[in-house]
């Protein structure tokens, strides 16, 4: 004997009603009372309310034992049933896709540590669209079910986009300045150019990308790319450089004036020093920042014979 049957009454099955009744009377009065076919949308959640009840075997046996209200049945997921009609919706992501923006800058631009201007063309949802009214046929989803009776217990329910709104949800004449309620829209940028930074570095702008209707704006990222240099490459701040020398200039010294990207001349004179291929010159504190350095590489260019009188020589100097 069970102690309430409203949940049973709402979904018009007996207390001794099997788990297949339970789930088949569901279907069809949910059809019925769904929103999207006009129904009442509080009709809807009072059987999807009495569905998640009687469709678990361990919540239903405390609804028949204690009823409705002396027992914790827990949350009902309204969410879970609208879905189970939408079977064509996909899940919804609220986050418009992110907008980026590829910056290519020279290694010269980024020394002068100068802010970059940057104007932007996006799309965005127009005014006369953000102060529209609701669309009354589809109640501002932006599409509608159909219902087609096949047969007997046999319905088709196919989705489409609603006619009035277009599929925007919200139903508005346009303007000169848009097309369907979306404009184009130019906006400036300020992007800071740090001397410090590598290649692939990026600035996130949250919500400044693009937008469009019932989701929320995607966010804009410009994404730095410092081009190639002819004669420096960088590795986190340092400057590196290479250089193809004689075993001469090895030996006695090797002298050039180098131009750094941000216009200073570093005189390279290593005289004094025995170059080593395998062992980077280092110019400290005159990388991108003060902190980093310039690293010269030597390929020194080895003679592949050498004379018997100037073996001889060296014989006698080593």
């Amino acid at each position: 004997m069970v102690k309430d049957t409203e949940y049973y009454d709402r979904l018009g099955v007996s207390p001794t009603s099997t788990g297949r009744e339970i789930k088949k009377a569901y279907r069809l009065n949910a059809l019925e009372s769904h929103p999207d076919k006009g129904g009442s949308e509080e009709e809807f959640k009072k059987l999807s309310e009495a569905y998640e009840v009687l469709s678990d075997p361990s919540k239903r046996q405390k609804y028949d034992q204690f009823g409705k209200d002396n027992q914790d049945l827990g949350q009902v997921n309204i969410q879970k049933f609208w879905d189970m009609f939408n079977p064509f919706q996909a899940p919804t992501n609220r986050k418009t896709a992110t907008l980026v923006y590829d910056l290519h800058v020279s290694l010269e631009k980024l020394c002068t540590k100068e802010t970059i201007k940057l104007r932007v063309e996006r799309d965005r949802v127009c005014d006369c669209a953000i102060t529209s009214e609701k669309c009354t046929v589809c109640d501002g989803r932006g599409v509608v079910l159909q219902m087609n009776q096949l047969g007997p217990g046999m319905i088709q329910q196919i989705q489409h986009s609603c006619t009035k709104c277009r599929g925007n949800g919200k139903f508005f004449e346009g303007c000169e300045e848009c097309i369907n309620g979306i404009k184009k829209e130019n906006k400036i940028f300020e992007v800071p150019i740090q001397s410090g930074i590598d290649s692939d570095h990026h600035h996130k702008f949250p919500n400044e990308g693009n937008q469009y209707f019932d989701k929320d704006p995607g966010d804009f990222i410009i994404h730095i790319i410092i081009d190639p240099h002819p004669d420096w490459q960088t590795e986190s701040a340092n400057l590196c450089i290479r250089r193809k020398i004689t075993l001469r200039q090895a030996l006695l010294g090797y002298q050039e004036k180098l131009k750094h990207p941000n216009g200073e001349i570093i005189e390279l004179n290593t005289t004094g020093s025995v170059l080593n291929p395998y062992d980077p010159y280092i110019i400290p504190g005159k990388g991108l920042i003060t902190t980093r350095d310039i690293i010269i590489h030597f390929n020194i260019d080895f003679p592949v014979y050498l004379h018997e009188e100037s073996r001889k020589k060296l014989e006698e100097l080593l």
